[in-house]
């Protein structure tokens, strides 16, 4: 057994016994963190790098589901809503196939007016605006055309580019049942360049024009009109339409005005008969003509609410 002498030979006893380095120390440390003394480094990397390729993997799954989601299953759902709501319109929806970005429907009702076949293709460049956009068209039958829309988070709907066309004997079987029966011939023809509806569903924008082309009275008068245009467009709460001819028998000008959130309108027309005695018998029952030969026809009210 060995004592020490003295305090200065344990000291340097003590002094002559080996040390550990610091990178050494630092080595023991770093091995600590990055794992457990059984796991390599390189093994550890690999686990990371194949958890980022296993996350990748179940992110594209789950887009790969979203894109194939079948359209019928949320037709299905948006049907049930609208039955559930009050007031709401009744929708059927026939046919309905392809995924919900881009789809057909063949046969559409809306209140017994029938549309389709329709196609809708999902407009990505919409949520720029920060809104959800879809394009529709339809194919073939009547009426056709196709148009634009967009909804925003509040539950405005944007219009863009709507053109719609029917005949005039399709447009009076949607009506409701005139107090006077009416045959009416020719094509209407509606393009909308802009429209915003609010989350009440009442229009806040409109620019646009109708035309009745090749229009023409078989009842409760014979009467060639030939072409009659509106312009459309909004004033404030007003919608307004503004009348005319491009010739035919019937002379026409003016304009009408509807406040929407009322049902307040009000009527100025100025009619006139060209080479149609008939038409000019008919007219004369309104009164008699100002001195320009022309009918005025001012009528206000308020529309039944739907």
């Amino acid at each position: 057994m060995t004592s020490c002498a003295g305090s200065t030979a344990c000291t340097a006893s003590t002094a002559s016994s080996p040390r550990a380095s610091p990178s050494s120390a630092r080595r023991r440390r770093a091995g600590s963190i990055s794992g457990s003394p059984w796991t390599p480094r390189h093994e550890i990397l690999n686990m990371r790098s194949g958890l980022r390729w296993l996350a990748g993997g179940a992110a594209l799954y789950l887009l790969f589901l979203l894109l194939t989601l079948p359209a019928v299953q949320l037709s299905g759902r948006l049907t049930a809503w609208l039955a559930s709501q009050p007031g709401a319109p009744e929708l059927r929806l026939q046919g309905v196939s392809g995924p919900w970005w881009r789809g057909r429907i063949e046969r559409l009702q809306v209140e017994g007016f029938t549309l389709g076949p329709l196609q809708w293709r999902w407009r990505p460049t919409a949520l720029l605006r920060g809104r959800f956009g879809l394009d529709l068209a339809l194919e073939g039958g009547e009426p056709g055309g196709g148009t634009r829309l967009a909804v925003s988070p509040g539950g405005s709907l944007y219009i863009d580019a709507l053109s719609l066309e029917l005949t005039a004997a399709e447009l009076l079987r949607i009506l409701p049942a005139l107090p006077v029966p009416v045959q009416a011939s020719g094509r209407l023809a509606l393009a909308v360049e802009r429209a915003i509806l609010g989350p009440d569903g009442l229009p806040r924008e409109l620019e646009g024009q109708l035309e009745w082309r090749e229009a023409g009275l078989q009842s409760p008068l014979a009467a060639r009109l030939e072409h009659l245009v509106a312009e459309l467009s909004s004033e404030e709460t007003e919608l307004v339409a503004r009348l005319s001819d491009r010739g035919g028998e019937l002379d026409l000008g003016g304009e009408a005005r509807l406040d929407p959130a009322s049902g307040r309108y009000r009527l100025d027309l100025q009619l006139r008969a060209r080479d149609n005695p008939e038409l000019r018998d008919s007219l004369a029952l309104m009164g008699r003509p100002d001195a320009r030969g022309y009918h005025n026809v001012i009528r206000s009210g308020r529309l039944p609410r739907l």
